[in-house]
């Protein structure tokens, strides 16, 4: 019985491992800002470790585990801009708390994931202008595990608003304008996400591990509320509806104290869905295909100074359709160092190309985004 247990697992992690190697050729979107500063200098390649609050991001699984309480308080900020849809010193948050136990785990963060500005026409209904959003998530996430706790199983429930007061739209007609909208309006709704975290290989002896995770965020219901001058919020972006599949190896090196883990992650982002179901209103008809891979690397110290880690990552990202949509790419690298018993420092620097060709134009853009956070853990 164990021959054949050991033969459905090892089929089941070769399947997968196949899955994604052979989506390689295709992690970012492209005005997305990530949270988790030891994510993202992983380069987003988190979902199958998720061992810190920013699983409420990124896998919602990895909220249960070893018994304990992880804050986490950052701030990331886009420099050194060329063409960008980020403006120069554009600044995030990210707040995030987890409360583990042997047999639930909580957490809730707030996080803005992005601002994005999209210049119309849109010529199926005539809106001309600048439409600018910022959207803001409060998220309640709860997890457990099962199986020996060898499976976790999590998911969030999420608030999202959306302010598109800075914006300045208006419907054309016969080239007169007619109605316009630049005013402080917001609307909201909510999301959702749920993730799995299964540790597929753990050998005490070697100390080995191995895991599989996977989520999948649900798109943001937006209400039907107007602006003050009755444009439609149905072309607003919302959260579009994705999923992730990864895994992670971790290795134990007792002789020199350290530990090695690295990890890789496929995943789909489906930006047709960000909009209103009316297809008149959808301005952005893609899917973001993203690959994305992390190492870390870990030496125990002794002193003042607990550990010192040492990461890097590497991330692309491809739309289905590159007519009109361009290529990302981006290299990441952060270093984290334990302060003491509770407290550790983390900082991150990500690099991010944009590139897009077609029949009217060519165009290249770059955007260096850091962030920095503190957390502390007991």
């Amino acid at each position: 019985m164990n021959w054949l247990s050991n033969r459905i697992l090892k089929g089941c992690i070769y399947s997968i491992l196949v899955f994604i190697f052979t989506n390689l050729p295709v992690l970012a979107d492209p005005w997305i800002s990530y949270p988790g500063t030891r994510a993202r200098s992983m380069g987003g390649a988190f979902t199958a470790v998720a061992d810190d609050s920013s699983a409420i991001w990124y896998n919602p699984a990895g909220l249960t585990g070893k018994k304990g309480i992880d804050v986490i308080v950052e701030y990331s900020q886009a420099v050194d801009i060329e063409n960008s849809e980020f403006t120069n010193g554009e600044n995030k948050f990210f707040v995030a708390a987890d409360f583990r136990g042997k047999k639930i785990g909580l957490g809730i963060a707030y996080f803005s994931p992005y601002t994005i500005s999209w210049n119309y026409p849109e010529s199926t209904n005539s809106i001309y202008g600048t439409l600018k959003e910022d959207i803001n998530v409060l998220s309640f996430g709860l997890a457990f595990p099962s199986f020996n706790e060898r499976l976790k199983i999590g998911g969030t429930v999420e608030l999202v608003t959306i302010d598109y007061g800075d914006s300045s739209l208006y419907r054309d007609s016969y080239g007169y304008t007619y109605q316009e909208s630049n005013s402080d309006s917001s609307t909201s709704g909510f999301s959702g996400s749920i993730g799995v975290l299964l540790d597929a290989i753990k050998i005490d002896s070697s100390a080995f591990t191995m895991k599989i995770g996977g989520v999948y965020r649900f798109k943001t219901s937006v209400g039907d509320t107007k602006t003050d001058d009755e444009i439609e919020d149905n072309i607003l972006f919302g959260r579009p509806p994705s999923y992730e599949l990864g895994l992670s190896m971790a290795k134990g090196i007792t002789r020199f104290k350290s530990t090695i883990t690295a990890s890789v992650q496929y995943g789909n982002t489906d930006w047709s869905e960000a909009n209103s179901n009316d297809y008149s209103y959808r301005v952005m008809e893609n899917r973001y295909d993203k690959v994305s891979f992390g190492l870390e690397w870990t030496k125990m110290l002794e002193g003042g100074i607990k550990y010192l880690s040492l990461r890097a990552g590497y991330y692309s990202s491809k739309p289905d359709e590159d007519y009109y949509y361009p290529e990302v790419t981006g290299i990441t690298g952060g270093v984290g160092l334990k302060l003491g018993k509770y407290f550790a420092i983390e900082a991150t620097y990500e690099n991010r190309n944009m590139e897009m060709e077609s029949y009217f134009y060519n165009y290249n853009q770059r955007v260096g985004l850091y962030s920095v956070a503190l957390t502390w853990s007991k």
